[in-house]
């Protein structure tokens, strides 16, 4: 009996000490663990607790960060739009001017249209890159060219290169083929794409390759601008980044959409470091089966 007693007396104690490290944990001492380096059922139930425990840990620690970039979100988007919105503002006002000259209305008129598609465009990639963020993108894959891809993403361009000038060579397999959705792939290359050539000097060259091998098809995009720094590169792809050498209308979104979608079907984006303007490099990966 004695033995019996001392036995259930330790084993009260452990259970006490357990839920002594219980409600230190409730109370918000979230490093508090029950300590399990013995074996036996009870210890697997105390090991079990502290998997549980650190479960909690990690879901509170996303939601945490999932708030703070909600709130960081929030504030970056009221960042962006409240300049073009003073902007809007003050040329509404004088455009109520019966006395302005018709030249100062009309450039007044075409700068108010400039900041209402800057803002429609604003807001729209600020609602693909939610939609990319909650998973609810629906993306539609199919075999395409890549030739056709490329020039399907320039086609918008072509206006803005001729203004400045500027040669476009694309070295590309016309028979190569990827899977992807072609819609959103155009406009994420777009994005990459324009960003080249607004950093590209007048008269200068972006250059277009196309390899393929048996794990990724690889599209490089160089073009003659002054490039990335190299403190800049780990950063780029971030949103509302805007880099030095950003224009002053960038947003900082589009190079991040770009890379979200290509993420999104199996892919990525990568901006490296070179002595000849900014490079890009858009891989698209392969479904490869090891025997």
């Amino acid at each position: 009996m004695a033995a019996c007693y001392g036995y259930f007396k330790e084993q009260n104690e452990i259970m006490e000490n357990a839920v002594a490290q219980i409600t230190e944990y409730i109370s918000d001492n979230r490093e508090t663990r029950i300590e399990c380096d013995e074996e036996g059922e009870m210890y697997r139930l105390f090991h079990e607790v502290n998997s549980l425990a650190a479960i909690l840990d990690a879901n509170v620690e996303n939601e945490r960060k999932s708030k703070q970039f909600l709130k960081n979100t929030i504030s970056d988007i009221s960042h962006q739009l409240k300049t073009p919105l003073t902007s809007m503002m003050i040329m509404s006002e004088l455009l109520q001017d019966e006395e302005l000259p018709r030249k100062q209305h009309n450039q007044f008129a075409d700068a108010l249209r400039h900041q209402l598609k800057r803002m429609e465009w604003l807001v729209s990639t600020l609602l693909k890159l939610s939609r990319i963020d909650a998973q609810v993108l629906q993306f539609h894959p199919q075999q395409l060219s890549v030739y056709q891809l490329l020039q399907e993403s320039l086609e918008s361009l072509h206006i803005m290169m001729e203004l400045k000038e500027q040669t476009c060579t694309l070295v590309c397999d016309e028979g190569l083929e990827v899977t992807l959705d072609m819609k959103w792939s155009v406009e994420a290359l777009g994005n990459i794409l324009k960003n080249c050539v607004e950093h590209t000097p007048q008269q200068g060259s972006i250059h277009i390759s196309v390899q393929d091998n048996p794990l990724h098809t690889c599209i490089r995009i160089q073009d003659s601008g002054k490039g990335i720094p190299a403190e800049e590169l780990p950063h780029i792809f971030e949103r509302f980044y805007r880099g030095r050498n950003a224009s002053i209308d960038s947003a900082g979104i589009g190079l991040a959409m770009s890379k979200a979608v290509f993420q999104q079907q199996n892919g990525d984006v990568e901006a490296i470091a070179s002595e000849q303007g900014a490079c890009f490099l858009i891989r698209i990966y392969k479904d490869v089966t090891i025997l």
